[in-house]
C-alpha cells in the first residue's frame, strides 16, 4: 500500500462534511472547534484543492441580505471518490505499527547523551 491520496487535514475536512453540505466558513468554524485555526483564504485553498482532486462536490447558493445585497456562497459535500480516498487514508494510518508494550520514547537530549 502506497501513501494515501489524501493528507490528514483533507481527511479531517471530509469527516467534517459527513453530515451534509457546509460552507467554507462552516468548515473553518469546525476546524477551529478542533483546535486548527486557519484564515479563510487558506480554508478556501484547502477546499479548492480537494474539489480539484475530486474529493468534494461544490455548488454556489445565492440569496439576498435584509438590505437587498446579493450574497453568493459555495457549499461543499463529499463525493464518492472523496469517500473512497478517505477510507483508504484511514486504512493506511490504521495499518501503521503500534509501539510495543512498555515502549518509552527518548528525548533528543537523552539520545545525544548516550554513548
Amino acid at each position: 500500500m502506497g501513501l494515501p491520496e489524501m493528507t490528514p487535514l483533507q481527511a479531517l475536512v471530509i469527516s467534517i462534511l459527513f453530515d451534509g453540505g457546509k460552507s467554507g466558513r462552516d468548515v473553518r468554524d469546525e476546524l477551529a472547534f478542533r483546535g486548527i485555526e486557519m484564515p479563510m483564504p487558506q480554508v478556501y485553498r484547502l477546499l479548492g484543492r480537494a474539489e480539484l482532486a475530486g474529493h468534494l462536490s461544490a455548488k454556489y447558493c445565492q440569496w439576498q441580505t435584509a438590505d437587498g445585497r446579493p450574497v453568493r456562497e459555495k457549499f461543499y459535500r463529499v463525493s464518492p471518490q472523496g469517500l473512497d480516498h478517505w477510507q483508504e487514508t484511514l486504512a493506511f494510518y490504521d495499518a501503521l505499527d503500534r509501539p510495543p508494550e512498555g515502549f518509552q520514547p527518548v528525548s533528543p537530549e537523552e539520545y545525544l547523551a548516550e554513548p
